[in-house]
């Protein structure tokens, strides 16, 4: 499958000293965000971010622009939406009765 273009942009591999306020700084040039946060690994290696920028083309511009990020190579990309489960009722199970002798 192809990769869908949205506006939100996923940034991996961010120095584990990365804060929300250093990514805005940095992708602020590239056009007026909507929302953004940092995720905190569990392993405390890297860490992963998520910018939505208000058009696909400022998203474009962002992914072709910021290539490193206080001196670490980072990778960044298009997000993909996830897919929307739809909600089935359960399915009862069937529960044996014991019987009484």
């Amino acid at each position: 499958m192809k990769d869908q273009k949205t506006s939100t942009v996923i940034i991996k591999n961010l120095p584990c000293s990365i804060k929300q306020t250093d990514l805005e700084e940095t992708y602020n040039a590239y056009g007026n965000i909507r929302q953004l946060f940092v995720t905190r690994s569990k392993s405390h290696t890297t860490n992963i971010g998520f910018v939505k920028f208000t058009t696909i083309e400022e998203a474009t511009k962002a992914i072709s622009g910021v290539k490193v990020i206080d001196g670490e190579k980072i990778i960044s990309t298009y997000a993909r939406k996830k897919p929307r489960k739809s909600r089935q009722p359960l399915k009862k199970k069937k529960v044996p009765t014991a019987t009484l002798r």
